[in-house]
Order: structure tokens, then C-alpha cells, then sequence
């Protein structure tokens, strides 16, 4: 019998501040940051139009309140409508589809997922891109006029998902929904 080394070489492995992304990508943003920096330093807290306005974008999400997995988002540049809240909703229940130029292993049938399988319940999974398909069993929302208005809420309905409004002025209902923002914030603006 041979000796077998049980040592974890996980915590003496060199680290790096970019751990294993994929190169292409790391030039790339590396690449737009710099584009950002030779800009003035009002970009810093919104985006400029052609005619000089700057602008706040904005986001809205869709958090899977289990596991913190970003389900969908939409961003826009000014006024967020119910159009984007429903957006939002097809972006969880509707294969993405597969786009040009996108590489074979983003595929559906190239994911771990049992794609055959799908294939027989849902056939708007062929050609589809390897990204879930949610059908979430409850919304929460906050107060947002986006959320309340009568369309969405119909949407909801419309695919027997209930809405469950988050209390007014309550942080803490939907916490994980703002740390998430932070994150986003911190890590990507």
C-alpha cells in the first residue's frame, strides 16, 4: 500500500485579486475602466447623454429570497414603468434565446441540465441559451409604484403568481434585496 498525501493545498495555493476569471474578460473591463477614467469626474455618479445631461441609471431585480441568485434584471436609464416590472417576468419564465455570435457551450443542450427532458415538457427550449427557467411560487415587492400598478399585479395573476407586498418603511422585509443592490454598487459601479 502506498501512501496517499492528505494535505488541503487549498490555503497555500497563491491567491490572486482576479481568482480565475477568464482573461478576456479582465481586459476587457479593465479596458472600459480606463475609457471611464479619462472621462470627467461627473460620470462617477450618473451617465452623460449626447447633450451633456447626466442621468442616474437604474436597475430592478429579481432575487431568488433563497439562495441570493440574481433570477433577472432590467436596467434603464431614467423612470423605471410597470413595463419593466413585467419585463422582468418574462425574463424568469422565457428560455433566453440563444443570440449570434454567442459561443456553442452557452447552449442549453451543451449544460448539465438534462436537456432532452426539458425538451419534452417546454420545445421553446430549443436553440435556448443555459439559463433557468423560474416560475417563481410568490413575489414579495416593495412599495414601488412599478410593483402596485395594476398591470403587474395582472401579469402576476395571469401566471397564478402571488404578489405579497413588503410593509411600508420596513427595511428589514426585504434586506436581502438591498444588500444586493450594495453589492452591486460596491462591486460593479
Amino acid at each position: 500500500m502506498g501512501q496517499q498525501q492528505l494535505v488541503d493545498h487549498r490555503a497555500t495555493r497563491p491567491r490572486t485579486v482576479l481568482g480565475h476569471a477568464d482573461e478576456r474578460v479582465v481586459a476587457a473591463l479593465r479596458e472600459v475602466l480606463e475609457a471611464g477614467r479619462e472621462r470627467d469626474a461627473g460620470a462617477a455618479s450618473g451617465v452623460h447623454r449626447d447633450d451633456g445631461v447626466v442621468e442616474r441609471p437604474e436597475l430592478i431585480i429579481a432575487l431568488d429570497a433563497a439562495t441570493r441568485t440574481l433570477c433577472a434584471t432590467v436596467p434603464r436609464m431614467k423612470g423605471t414603468r410597470s413595463v419593466d416590472a413585467a419585463q422582468l417576468l418574462a425574463q424568469m419564465v422565457v428560455p433566453a434565446p440563444m443570440r449570434p455570435g454567442w459561443a456553442e457551450v452557452l447552449a442549453m443542450d451543451h449544460s448539465v441540465v438534462p436537456c432532452e427532458r426539458l425538451l419534452s415538457v417546454d420545445a421553446r427550449l430549443a436553440g435556448a441559451a443555459a439559463r433557468p427557467v423560474i416560475a417563481p411560487q410568490t413575489i414579495a415587492v416593495d412599495q414601488g409604484k412599478v410593483f402596485v400598478s395594476s398591470s403587474f399585479i395582472a401579469a402576476c395573476e395571469s401566471l397564478g403568481i402571488p404578489v405579497q407586498p413588503a410593509p411600508p418603511g420596513n427595511g428589514p422585509a426585504k434586506g436581502h434585496v438591498e444588500r444586493s443592490f450594495s453589492s452591486i454598487n460596491t462591486l460593479f459601479v
